[in-house]
């Protein structure tokens, strides 16, 4: 319950001024089903601190690591460690997962579809077969090359 309290918190902080759009363009196969609400810019805008937090501590926690390897670390320290790290991961899945929801919520007719968000805000569906399509012909289109250029070798 406290991290919930802390993001709503969180969100009345955010400026929307520095809350910066993805840049995202709209692709073959997605539909522009709205716009994110203000909210939920805040929302996307606390998910992606928590991210960036998450790659702060996954560095951090590397380099402590090397700075250890070769001695005998601590059970104290591997346990504050994997306390860090998990607090990390637990509270950016949190924000990720009410993100995604609270997009669900607020656009109802996406139900069942995979969505993302775009350049301006847009608010899209994927259409998965188009990526799905796409992802074979690019895999059969690489192995083709790799043929070709192996029988000109």
């Amino acid at each position: 319950m406290f991290l919930l309290k802390w993001m709503v918190n969180e969100m009345a902080k955010v400026s929307l001024r520095d809350v910066k759009s993805p840049t995202g363009e709209l692709q073959e196969g997605e539909k522009v089903v709205g716009i994110l609400t203000d909210d939920l810019k805040r929302l996307f805008a606390i998910r992606a601190a928590l991210y960036a937090n998450l790659g702060s501590v996954h560095r951090r926690l590397e380099e402590k690591i090397k700075l250890l390897a070769g001695s005998e670390i601590p059970e104290q320290e591997i346990k504050a460690m994997h306390v860090l790290h998990t607090t990390a991961h637990n509270e950016y899945q949190m924000s990720n997962s009410a993100f995604w929801h609270c997009v669900r919520g607020e656009f109802p007719s996406i139900a069942g579809q995979e969505i993302g968000v775009r350049k301006d805000w847009q608010v899209v569906t994927i259409d998965s077969m188009l990526i799905i399509k796409k992802d074979i012909i690019d895999g059969i289109n690489e192995i083709f090359a790799k043929y070709s250029q192996s029988k000109e070798e």
